[in-house]
């Protein structure tokens, strides 16, 4: 179903988005995140949400948003 045809009052992608990772933030137990490869706007924003990050040497961490001139939607750049 396409985002134009959700009944009126659904929550868009983002709204779903942000409650994850604040549930993620959140949980009672340690949240591990393991990087391997690129971790890039919606993925860096992921990785912030754990406690703990093992990253390998290879990995790659970034964000481009204010590139564009956009900000990131799910609270990124407050946390990081």
């Amino acid at each position: 179903m396409a985002s134009k045809d959700l009944p009126a009052g659904s929550p868009d992608f983002l709204e779903v988005l942000g409650r994850v990772f604040q549930r993620l933030r959140s949980f009672p137990k340690p949240v591990i995140a393991a990087v391997n490869g690129l971790a890039l706007a919606g993925g860096l924003e992921l990785v912030l949400t754990a406690d703990i990050v093992f990253a390998a040497e290879s990995a790659r961490l970034g964000d481009a948003h204010a590139n564009f001139g956009v900000f990131p939607g799910a609270g990124g750049a407050a946390i990081l």
